[in-house]
């Protein structure tokens, strides 16, 4: 069967797989390819509407062409979709709306997906809408959590989004470079620590949010990064009530470059609360004319960026108090 979301458009032919069509029960599997498409799932309130785990690099989903209505999973993450451990997984297509879980830190309040730790593996989200994220009751963290491989959300609407805590777009990754382009990231009504976009990393890799919309979003920031090389190009931030860019660094090499971005209200990096350090750190803002700030001892309210063309290199050991 060739729908247009093809199989082998994402992976071989060749590998044998299950097409599941046209259905509106849930998906649970265990080490075996899943090809999902053309399904509405409803009211899936117990279990979620996918669920596969695996201990196998060979397993493989590709879920496109689908529509996720109230589905919620009790004691787990994903509250629509949930995959994990090993594998790879694409989204394609997909409308979510009043996704839920049951706690109040429970990771993916719409997807979780956590596969094999190689940037060649798939873990994919792109020309998708996701919705109302924990409308129902406020519960989980994070709408979307995507741990390790090659990560990337592309051309999306993640909107509205009521979760306890944790942001809109949340990745982990390690030893892999991660991106979103090309997706508006709107009104996350979290006030507790949300934001649009969170990045625990790995810091020889690289998070770019490249021509992405950030609107509306209320919080403690808008983008939070963990031992993390963030890069943001010609993005916008249009009314963001939210503390602004906030970077968290634990070790040298960290790194923020905010490039050819527009906002409509100041762009700040808050609460750096101490350094950890013997010796006295450098914060440093790099332009056409570089300057160096000392970081005094002293906590530190905010540094403030113009939002267009700057550097921003923090140096080794920073803590940028959050919690």
């Amino acid at each position: 069967m060739n729908h247009h979301g093809c199989w082998e458009e994402f992976y071989s032919n060749i590998i044998p797989h299950k097409t599941y069509t046209h259905q509106s029960k849930a998906v649970d599997a265990i080490e075996y390819n899943y090809y999902v498409s053309l399904c509405k799932f409803r009211l899936l309130i117990t279990q979620g509407a996918i669920k596969i785990i695996s201990n196998t690099l060979a397993t493989k989903l590709l879920c496109d062409t689908s529509e996720f209505i109230s589905c919620s999973r009790y004691g787990g993450e994903g509250g629509s979709i949930l995959f994990k451990e090993k594998g790879q997984c694409v989204q394609d297509r997909i409308y979510s709306d009043d996704s839920s879980v049951s706690s109040e830190f429970t990771k993916g309040v719409y997807s979780y997906s956590e596969i094999s730790a190689y940037e060649s593996f798939k873990n994919k989200i792109i020309y998708s809408s996701i919705e109302n994220a924990g409308k129902s009751n406020r519960l989980g963290s994070g709408t979307i959590c995507m741990v390790s491989g090659g990560i990337e959300i592309q051309s999306c609407n993640v909107s509205s989004s009521y979760t306890y805590t944790g942001s809109l777009y949340h990745i982990r990754s390690c030893g892999s470079n991660s991106n979103t382009t090309f997706t508006s990231y709107k009104s996350s009504n979290n006030e507790r620590d949300a934001s649009a976009c969170a990045a625990h990393h790995d810091s020889q890799n690289s998070f770019l949010i490249k021509s992405c919309n950030l609107i509306d979003n209320r919080g403690a920031w808008i983008v939070y990064a963990e031992i993390a090389k963030v890069h943001m190009y010609g993005c916008s931030l249009i009314d963001n009530i939210a503390s602004g860019l906030t970077l968290v660094c634990r070790k040298s090499g960290d790194e923020l470059i905010y490039e050819k971005c527009y906002g409509n209200n100041l762009i700040r990096i808050n609460n750096l609360v101490r350094v950890i350090s013997e010796e006295q750190r450098k914060f440093t803002i790099k332009n056409s004319q570089t300057r160096k700030l000392n970081c005094p001892t002293d906590p530190i309210t905010h540094a403030r960026i113009q939002p267009y063309n700057y550097n921003i290199y923090v140096g080794s050991f920073l803590t940028l108090g959050m919690f």
